[in-house]
C-alpha cells in the first residue's frame, strides 16, 4: 500500500466534493450522524487556526475517485458550513473575541476577510493507491479503534464480495419501501445491513444451529468469501414477500433487528407461492398481540390451545427478541413460536408443511397434556427447549 500526502486548502477540498472526486459516502461508510454541535466545533477550530486530525482517502482506479475512508463526518461538516446549512455559535469555550463577532453567522454572511481565510485553511490529506483489496480496511478497522463504531460499520470498510452482496440487497430493501417508518430503525449505523448479513450467513448454512455473529460474519469479509448465490436469492424473495405482506397491515407495526432477522428466515422457509394475504394479516396479528395486553389472535383465529398458553408464547417470543436476542437458543426459539402459530392458524388446515405439521401436532398435544396437569410459564419453557432439541431442526 503506499500513501501519498497532501496539504490542500478547504476552497480546493470543496471544490473537489462538489465535483464529485471526493465520495463522502462510499459503500463501507455510516451515514452522516454529526449532530450541528459536533459540526459547529469542528468550524470553530478551523476558525482558531487549531490543527484537525488528517483526512484519509482510497484513489479507485476504475473510477478515478476518491473515497473517503477516514474524516467522512469532518468533510460533510465543511460542505454543508459552505452551503449555508448551519451558523458559527460564538459562545464555545474558550471565549474568542473574534469569532464572537461572528456568532450566528453562515458563511455567506462571512466579512471577505474572514471567507478567503477560512477558504485557504489547509488539511492534511492522505491518499492511499497500489493497495491490496484488503488493505484499507484494515487501516480503517485501526483508525477507528477507539471510536464506537457498530461492527456493522467496522465490518463494512472490507472492500469485497460480500459487503457489496450485502449493500445490494439494503439498497434493495429500500427501494421496496422498507426504511424505518415501516420497520421502526433506521440504517443510520448501518443496522440495515447487518441485520442482512446475518440473515445471509443463516441461509448459507441453511440452519440456525450455527451463530450469525459478529465474529463469524467479519471473518468472511476479511476473507472476502461470497455468500452463495442461492442464500442471496432467498434473502431477496423473503423481502420480496415481507413487502408483498405490508398490504395486511392496518397501522404501523416496529420490528427491531432480531424480530426482522426471525421474520426474513422464518419467511424463507415458507413455500415461495403462499398466500400473502395471509401471511400479511398473520404477521399484522401475531406483532400486534406480543406487542400489545389486546390479544387479536383469539379474535381472528380458532386456537386449539387456552389463551393463557398463548400469552405465555408470545412473551417468551418477546424476551428472547431482547435478552440474548443473538442466542442460537433464542434463535431457535423464536422460530419454533412462529411456526406454533403458522400451524395453528394456517398448516393445519392447508397441509402445506406435512413435516412440520406432523412434528408440531405431537408438540401441541404435550403443551395440552401439562396445560391439563401441571402447566407453568417455566414448564411450556421447558417443553420448547426440549423440543428443539430432540426434534426440531428445520433446514432453511
Amino acid at each position: 500500500m503506499i500513501s501519498q500526502t497532501s496539504d490542500p486548502n478547504i476552497e480546493t477540498i470543496n471544490s473537489r466534493i462538489q465535483k464529485g472526486i471526493y465520495d463522502l459516502q462510499p459503500d463501507f461508510q455510516r451515514g452522516e450522524v454529526w449532530d450541528v454541535n459536533k459540526k459547529r466545533k469542528l468550524i470553530d477550530s478551523i476558525l482558531r487556526d487549531w490543527h484537525i486530525p488528517p483526512i484519509h482517502l482510497v484513489y479507485v482506479k476504475d473510477s478515478g475517485k476518491h473515497e473517503v475512508l477516514d474524516g467522512q463526518q469532518r468533510l460533510a461538516a465543511i460542505r454543508d458550513f459552505i452551503n449555508n446549512q448551519f451558523g458559527v455559535f460564538g459562545d464555545e469555550i474558550p471565549l474568542d473575541p473574534l469569532i464572537k463577532e461572528l456568532d450566528g453567522l453562515k458563511f455567506s454572511d462571512f466579512p471577505e476577510k474572514v471567507k478567503n481565510k477560512f477558504l485557504d485553511y489547509t488539511i492534511r490529506v492522505f491518499i492511499i493507491k497500489e493497495y491490496l483489496p484488503e488493505e484499507p480496511g484494515e487501516l480503517f478497522y485501526r483508525l477507528n479503534q477507539s471510536t464506537t463504531l457498530s461492527p456493522a460499520e467496522q465490518r463494512n470498510s472490507f472492500y469485497g464480495v460480500p459487503r457489496n452482496q450485502v449493500k445490494n440487497l439494503s439498497g434493495y430493501m429500500s427501494h421496496l419501501g422498507l426504511d424505518k417508518s415501516v420497520l421502526g430503525f433506521s440504517n443510520a449505523r448501518m443496522a440495515h445491513d447487518d441485520m442482512l448479513a446475518k440473515v445471509c450467513f443463516t441461509l448459507e448454512n441453511k440452519s440456525l444451529k450455527k451463530p450469525a455473529s459478529s465474529k463469524n460474519i467479519t471473518m468472511k469479509y476479511r476473507r472476502g468469501e461470497p455468500f452463495d448465490e442461492n442464500a442471496i436469492e432467498k434473502a431477496t424473495q423473503s423481502l420480496e414477500i415481507f413487502s408483498d405482506c405490508l398490504s395486511q397491515f392496518d397501522t404501523n407495526i416496529r420490528f427491531n433487528k432480531s424480530t426482522m432477522y426471525s421474520l426474513l428466515c422464518f419467511i424463507s422457509q415458507l413455500d415461495s407461492y403462499i398466500d400473502t394475504q395471509f401471511l400479511g394479516k398473520f404477521i399484522y396479528n401475531f406483532e400486534t398481540s406480543k406487542n400489545n395486553s389486546r390479544n387479536i389472535l383469539f379474535t381472528y383465529y380458532d386456537l386449539e390451545i387456552p389463551e393463557e398458553v398463548v400469552e405465555d408464547l408470545l412473551n417468551l417470543y418477546n424476551d428472547r427478541a431482547s435478552y440474548r436476542a443473538e442466542n442460537t437458543s433464542s434463535i431457535k426459539l423464536r422460530d419454533l413460536v412462529l411456526w406454533i402459530f403458522m400451524y395453528l392458524t394456517y398448516d393445519k388446515f392447508n397441509l402445506k408443511y406435512p413435516e412440520q405439521q406432523k412434528l408440531l401436532s405431537k408438540l401441541i398435544q404435550t403443551i395440552s397434556e401439562s396445560y391439563d396437569s401441571n402447566y407453568s410459564s417455566a414448564n411450556l419453557a421447558y417443553i420448547l427447549e426440549e423440543f428443539l432439541e430432540n426434534y426440531w431442526d428445520n433446514e432453511l
